[in-house]
């Protein structure tokens, strides 16, 4: 799979739905703009509001990686990528699982897998060609 580029998003994709693997739980992730990311709800893990988003820019092995930002769940300010932030900021699929994902940070470990509705495209390529056909008729001189 090619990366998405910016803007695109919405033209390739026509839903996201995670499904959590250890609830059967399932929920519709939303976009925001012309991002290439697919976002959950945040959440709270300790201190931290964490956000996660399915980043179609970043393809590795086939497959967007999945992205977490941090925050301050006091402030609202986006926490440095340090320590077990910095561990759990990237995921990366399961081998040969297509989209599912292991997200992992301090003691909440979650399983999950994305489905996707692609929106249909087609090219197609067509040549015209004009056919013409001329009588001339030769009258006589005189």
């Amino acid at each position: 799979m090619e990366p998405i580029k910016r803007g695109q998003l919405q033209e390739e994709i026509g839903e996201a739905i995670v499904e959590f693997i250890d609830s059967d739980e399932e929920l519709t992730l939303e976009t925001k703009g012309d991002s290439t990311c697919h976002f959950f709800p945040r959440f709270t893990v300790g201190d931290d509001e964490v956000q996660l988003r399915v980043d179609w820019s970043d393809i590795h092995d086939g497959h967007p990686v999945l992205d977490a930002d941090f925050y301050c769940s006091k402030t609202g300010r986006k926490r440095s990528l340090k320590g077990c932030r910095l561990e759990s900021h990237h995921t990366n699929t399961v081998p040969e699982t297509g989209r599912q994902y292991v997200w992992s940070y301090k003691n909440h470990k979650r399983p999950f897998k994305v489905k996707v509705r692609w929106l249909a495209r087609a090219e197609i390529k067509a040549t015209a060609v004009s056919i013409a056909e001329a009588t001339v008729i030769r009258g006589k001189k005189s």
